[in-house]
């Protein structure tokens, strides 16, 4: 990275698809999308901020939320059929 770049906080377009797992394709396609972080472009070479990964970080953090249990479950029909078994239920061979 530029020492202009590490000055400025910025982040490379390899950087920043490893931390996602994405590849670069993503992000320019992306990019061209107008969907994402912002970005900067010196020379041929596309940064982003260190903060609008940050924000963007902060946007999708999620709480984990318990799952509602219910007292008395319904109990779940088997969806196991045998082989001779037809789907409207009755025991045979098939027409």
């Amino acid at each position: 990275m530029s020492t202009l770049a590490a000055d400025l906080d910025l982040v490379t377009e390899q950087d920043y698809a490893s931390l996602r797992g994405v590849e670069l394709a993503t992000l320019r396609n992306e990019r061209a999308k107008k969907i994402g972080p912002p970005f900067v472009v010196l020379g041929r070479v596309v940064y982003y901020p260190k903060s609008a990964i940050m924000d963007l970080i902060k946007a999708s953090t999620r709480l984990a939320e318990p799952k509602a249990t219910l007292i008395n479950p319904k109990p779940r029909k088997s969806a196991i059929r045998s082989k001779h078994s037809r789907r409207d239920g009755r025991v045979g061979a098939t027409a």
